[in-house]
């Protein structure tokens, strides 16, 4: 039988309520107007199990920053503008669920895993909106490696739903 004791999860973006249009249709309060996609608060998210010991305090979350302080961000924009429109877009967080490195005790040291789950790169329009998030919520784990946001260091596994298009992904 499966046994994992140790298990950990934050709150994830999903369903996270912005008061804003974020998806540019007129309307306030629907699953397209959360941080991340969800109709309630922690629709759609994740969760951590794991057979060994979880370091809950040197977790590090990714999760609240912002799209437009992502480095080299893919921010989308219609005729020149922000879409869909400047503040929501100054509010959008970047991940759509989370982002999280979680160290786990192992007898044979620490093993951190990288974990995310994006947005799918479809349902939206010519601003190709989730499509850009997409990458740059995958893009993040690079930024990540080279030392520009947070540290990843020894041994790690990056494990999460990429939601790539096997086309344009």
């Amino acid at each position: 039988s499966l046994n994992y004791p140790h298990h950990f999860a934050l709150r994830p973006n999903t369903g996270l309520p912005t008061g804003l249009d974020m998806d540019g249709n007129g309307r306030l309060g629907e699953a397209r107007d959360a941080q991340g996609y969800g109709t309630f608060s922690g629709q759609g998210g994740m969760a951590v199990l794991s057979r060994y010991p979880i370091t809950t305090d040197a977790v590090q979350d990714f999760s609240s920053l912002l799209w437009t302080d992502a480095p080299d961000a893919l921010l989308p924009t219609v005729d020149g503008k922000p879409f869909p429109n400047a503040t929501a877009q100054a509010a959008q967080r970047l991940s759509t669920t989370g982002h999280w490195i979680v160290p786990i005790a192992t007898p044979k040291g620490t093993l951190s895993i990288a974990t995310f789950h994006a947005t799918p790169p479809v349902f939206d329009g010519p601003e190709d909106r989730n499509g850009k998030r997409n990458h740059d919520e995958i893009i993040l784990w690079t930024h990540i490696l080279d030392g520009t946001l947070g540290t990843l260091t020894g041994d790690f596994v990056i494990a999460g739903d990429a939601n790539l298009d096997p086309i344009d992904g």
